[in-house]
């Protein structure tokens, strides 16, 4: 057998989800699939035309346009961000490995609070860098920027923000943030906006005056084209070339382009669907509190509920084809779940579950 390179032996795979095997065993579309902070429901049929049109022209032999020229119009109009200052990625893990492939040398050192999300850890080893964790506060899950100042050393090149936080919800404020990038004029900070759509607060605006600010989004999330892996980055135009310079510009796909074009000709679609997720989140939120549940409900399109048997509760809501996930493993999650929001109405059919199957006793 080859060897492998040494920066990969230590590592890890991501922890991905298994449900696809459970749902096709199921047999059912009757699927909630609230494991994965998807929408809950198909997004615009704007999009689903946009697609199909574009598979009958018979351009599917074509590479994808590198520049993501209509995209990124689209992305300025609605970011308020110059075209210079955005770049389309697959996905916004690309985005996060494109900053890792440009800025980390090796032994350099980035800084992450926890728990978050985690894909952004193999792109750091793969480069040979390191990661160097501090914990938001456990009593309330909110973050003490001097813990991060605190860690910032001369190997520093990088501070990762979610912002809302996945999986705490949790919303960094604009001055805490300021407090980084003027104070640490050096340090580039990357901040996660990939539940923007559902927290409402952002950065974007002060890449015109801060370079060493990126900003990382998706369209995975609020405008419900997963599948179609499309993400951005918005910084300094000089940001943007240099990361050019190690990203395939091939990577979004003519379907990924297509799909995300049509989606931001939509937005109405989307912002009603926050709003019926706000709804949604009131309705779950107090019908669980009301079965005397703990639960941690902030920004984004997800809960957190505590459990005494997590385990216990995900695999008797996917019993009725409610999918759901495991949260324990993250720091400062022993007992939780992450749960995410749809619909009243499909708020309505998780807690009947829940009832139904004595799960609230």
């Amino acid at each position: 057998m080859i060897k492998i390179a040494k920066h990969c032996e230590g590592l890890q795979p991501y922890k991905v989800s298994s449900v696809y095997r459970q749902i096709e065993k199921l047999g059912s579309n009757d699927i909630l699939k609230l494991d994965f902070n998807e929408t809950t429901i198909p997004p615009s049929p704007k999009v689903t035309e946009a697609l199909l049109h574009f598979i009958k022209g018979e351009k599917l032999n074509w590479y994808p346009d590198p520049e993501c020229f209509r995209l990124t119009e689209m992305l300025s109009e609605y970011t308020g961000a110059d075209t210079g200052e955005i770049l389309p990625t697959h996905g916004s893990d690309e985005a996060l490995e494109t900053i890792v492939k440009t800025f980390i040398n090796h032994d350099d050192e980035i800084i992450v609070p926890v728990p978050t999300y985690d894909n952004l850890r193999i792109a750091m080893n793969v480069c040979g860098g390191r990661i160097v964790t501090c914990e938001y506060n456990k009593n309330d899950f909110s973050l003490d920027i001097a813990k991060v100042e605190g860690l910032i050393g001369k190997k520093t090149r990088l501070i990762y923000l979610v912002n809302p936080n996945n999986p705490l919800g949790t919303l960094l404020s604009r001055e805490q943030i300021l407090r980084l990038l003027e104070g640490y004029p050096e340090v580039m900070t990357i901040v996660d906006e990939a539940y923007y759509e559902f927290g409402g607060v952002t950065v974007v605006d002060l890449i015109k005056k801060y370079h060493n600010l990126v900003v990382a989004r998706t369209f995975s999330k609020a405008f419900g084209i997963a599948s179609m892996r499309v993400g951005y980055l918005v910084s300094d135009a000089a940001n943007i070339r240099n990361f050019c310079r190690v990203k395939n510009l091939k990577t979004v796909t003519s379907l990924g382009q297509v799909a995300a074009v049509a989606a931001l000709e939509d937005i109405d679609y989307m912002k009603r669907y926050v709003r019926e997720v706000e709804k949604g989140k009131g309705y779950l939120v107090v019908a669980l509190r009301d079965m005397k549940f703990h639960v941690s409900a902030q920004y984004g399109n997800f809960i957190l509920i505590r459990y005494r048997d997590p385990e216990h509760f995900v695999s008797q809501l996917a019993r009725e084809g409610i999918f759901v996930r495991n949260r324990s493993h993250m720091p400062l999650l022993n007992g939780y779940v992450r749960m995410t929001v749809g619909t009243p109405e499909q708020c309505k059919r998780v807690v009947k579950v829940i009832v139904d199957k004595g799960l609230n006793h």
